[in-house]
């Protein structure tokens, strides 16, 4: 929001005052606040808070003391490694990592050498690739021997983030030679492909032969980084393996590079399988890699009893939009089964256009579901239809809350701060689930009046769970750099 630009001087006055407040609630939120804004100016304020009392605004503190970038919170970041708290040093490693600064490896090496947490050694391993020419190839040499499985994990995911660098690609084979953990040697694998070598072939190859599902879709995802001509009769057979990741994985090579006729007829096989999860991989294979000719029986699975199924037709159907999409969800919405709303409604919030406001107030103004008018606010919220402004606004005190909700924060993003006292008079609502909600807004749109409603609702388990997202996932299932989402069942 261009407002938000305007008034970020007030918000990092705003925020200075906060990381200084008595209540360690307000200071950790401001925490949150200084991540989202980076500004430098901030930094003297959070080093104060690397002992703070309050172990949660302590953690929150080192974890984003990293992303300002200021020399003298480095160096101060360094000492914590060896803080007797292991989530400190854990926290510390994360930060330091994060920034790719080749003066701060020295400390995290010897942090490494001496620590008996393998999440803190797990934490150094995982951010090497961020360092460019100083990557420290002697250790990541030895971590693919480390006795903790997490560690030659993130070992296997890092090697494969630094392709095509020779070292990386040397010290992946060595560890695939040694490795006898089924997770790691698929992640090896997968990261082996990165590299895009013909002569890898042959352990790819090997790896087709594993009784492990997941290796044997990762070695095909990995031999789909090759040339076509020289994988296409290695991966033939696969079309017919038992597992859904692999023949979806396979089918994707040959739609990738434009032999779609050839495997047509098993897509549509899988989308008409017995098994949910070939159903999945079949509406996976069709939003990727845009088969317009099976949308009808996308539009089909929407209807799925299985909501994993309907959820992943809903987002293929979303990847290939299409002049018409719209119109034809709208009929088919029409006669579907009961239990398939959640999924009609997702696949319309994801194509749903400018050109379509004008159709969905009218949906919202005739519809009587609750939770058919919510999600149409939130899909008017996310085109920033401000000429839908007057139609949400009747809902602003709907007795539902969802609805409620809803038509809030449409306000908060659309109208931006000029909404801020709107509101701030829904902090009143008897809902505490509408009075946090509307109370974050009024954060993100730099108004500090909802910091002390906010802080009344912080628990400490809450605060545990934001510091730990903070770490994010090892490696995502669904991620949408993969062919196959659905596991092997």
């Amino acid at each position: 929001m261009d407002g938000l630009n305007d008034l970020k001087p007030r918000i990092l006055r705003q925020l200075k005052f906060a990381l200084q407040d008595l209540n360690p609630n307000i200071r950790f939120l401001a925490l949150e606040g200084v991540a989202r804004f980076s500004d430098p100016s901030l930094a003297e304020y959070v080093q104060k808070l690397f002992h703070d009392q309050d172990k949660y605004v302590k953690w929150k503190a080192i974890q984003i003391a990293g992303v300002l970038g200021v020399a003298s919170i480095i160096s101060e970041l360094e000492k914590l490694l060896i803080s007797p708290d292991v989530n400190t040093r854990l926290y510390a490693a994360q930060a330091l990592g994060l920034t790719g600064r080749p003066d701060v490896l020295t400390p995290l090496l010897d942090l490494a050498a001496r620590e008996t947490a393998p999440q803190v050694r797990q934490m150094v391993v995982k951010n090497l690739n961020l360092f460019g020419g100083s990557i420290p190839w002697e250790f990541l040499g030895r971590s693919i021997q480390d006795p903790d499985l997490g560690v030659r994990l993130n070992a296997a995911s890092t090697l494969g983030a630094i392709a095509p660098n020779e070292h990386a690609c040397d010290i992946l084979i060595n560890l695939l030679e040694r490795e006898s953990d089924n997770r790691v040697f698929a992640t090896a694998v997968m990261s082996l492909g990165r590299f895009r070598k013909e002569i890898l072939v042959g352990y790819f190859q090997h790896s087709l032969l594993h009784r492990e599902p997941r290796i044997r879709a990762n070695a095909v995802e990995a031999m789909g980084c090759l040339p076509f001509r020289s994988v296409e009769l290695l991966l033939v057979p696969y079309l017919r393996d038992p597992s859904n990741r692999v023949k979806a994985n396979v089918m994707g090579i040959f739609l990738h590079n434009g032999m779609g006729p050839r495997v047509i007829g098993e897509v549509r096989s899988l989308m008409v399988s017995p098994n949910h999860w070939d159903r999945a991989s079949g509406a996976w294979l069709i939003g990727t890699y845009g088969v317009k000719e099976l949308v009808p029986l996308l539009i089909a699975l929407l209807n799925d009893e299985e909501s994993a199924v309907a959820e992943r037709a809903a987002w293929a159907i979303g990847k290939i939009k299409g002049p018409g999409l719209f119109e034809e969800l709208l009929r088919s919405w029409g006669s579907a089964k009961q239990w398939a709303l959640p999924a009609f409604l997702s696949a319309i919030k994801r194509i749903a256009a400018l050109k379509n406001v004008p159709t969905l107030i009218q949906i919202l103004e005739k519809d009587k579901n609750p939770r058919t008018k919510a999600t149409v606010i939130d899909i008017l919220s996310d085109l920033d239809a401000l000429i839908a402004r007057s139609a949400v606004e009747k809902f602003i005190k709907d007795p539902e809350q969802r609805i409620r909700v809803s038509a809030l924060l449409f306000i908060a993003k659309v109208v931006g701060p000029p909404s801020n006292d709107l509101l701030f008079k829904a902090l009143d609502d008897p809902t505490p689930r509408v009075r946090a909600l509307c109370a974050e807004a009024l954060l993100r749109n730099g108004d500090f009046r909802a910091l002390k409603v906010l802080a009344t609702q912080l628990t400490d388990s809450e605060k545990l769970a934001r510091v730990q997202a903070g770490i994010g996932l090892r490696e995502l299932s669904a991620s949408e750099s993969h062919i196959a989402i659905t596991p092997e069942k």
